[in-house]
Parts: structure tokens; C-alpha cells; sequence
């Protein structure tokens, strides 16, 4: 690979895993309005992922080169993607975190609210047999 096509990989990947680290961002700005959103952001996901499935490839073949054929620009964006490749991996642990998190609150919720409406079932229907014979004049 020239160093021009090997620079052309690292920008179009470096661009790619920015795109996808945008992504997380929403992500979390989804789930701290409690998941509004979210589909929405599924697609930019994959989308990112998209975009750098077809990246992989060359970039091993790059990473597989001698570090002596790779131009220096190249090796500094592998390093780039490769400290972009790391922040993702601890991005993503703590987002499975917040998701669990809000699945829980909102499990939670749905429980209180099912309470509520069982209560408010039994107050909101008289007991017709009760209010038949609790009057004085019957």
C-alpha cells in the first residue's frame, strides 16, 4: 500500500470512528432524556459501524506492515484510531451501564404506575351491594 493510500485508510477511519464516537454522545444525551430518541440514534450506529466495517481490512494490513515501509503521518493516525479504538471500549462499558440504569428506573416506574392503577381501580368503583344497604331510608 502507498503512503498516500495508507494516509487516504487512516483519515477515512480516524473520520469514522469520530463519526461513531458523535454517536455515543447521543447515546448518552438519549438516555439521560430517559431514551427519547434512541432510534434515531440506532440508525447513526449503525451507520458508523457501516462506515468502518470496510476500514478493517486495510488497517490490518497496515498494523501487519513493518513499522519501517508505514510513513510517520500513518503511523500517528494508527496511533490516533488506536487511542479513539480505547476511549470507545471504556465509552461503551459505562453507556451499557446507563442503559441497564435507565432500563431499571423505567421498569421501576412501570411497577409504581401499575400499583397506582390497581389502587385507584378499587376507589374509583363502588361497591354497589355496600351502597345499597347503607342507606337509612332503605
Amino acid at each position: 500500500m502507498s503512503d498516500g493510500e495508507a494516509e487516504s485508510v487512516c483519515r477515512r477511519a480516524l473520520a469514522a470512528w469520530q463519526g461513531l464516537a458523535d454517536a455515543y454522545s447521543e447515546v448518552e444525551r438519549s438516555l439521560a432524556r430517559g431514551g427519547c430518541g434512541l432510534d434515531v440514534v440506532t440508525a447513526r450506529l449503525r451507520d458508523a459501524e457501516a462506515a468502518i466495517a470496510p476500514l478493517l481490512r486495510p488497517l490490518a494490513e497496515l498494523r501487519a506492515a513493518d513499522a519501517g515501509t508505514i510513513a510517520s503521518e500513518a503511523r500517528r493516525m494508527l496511533a490516533a484510531i488506536d487511542d479513539s479504538t480505547q476511549a470507545l471500549v471504556a465509552r461503551n462499558a459505562a453507556l451499557v451501564g446507563a442503559a441497564e440504569a435507565a432500563r431499571d428506573a423505567c421498569a421501576s416506574r412501570l411497577v409504581d404506575l401499575s400499583r397506582a392503577r390497581t389502587t385507584c381501580a378499587g376507589y374509583a368503583t363502588p361497591d354497589e351491594a355496600r351502597a345499597r344497604f347503607a342507606s337509612a331510608v332503605a
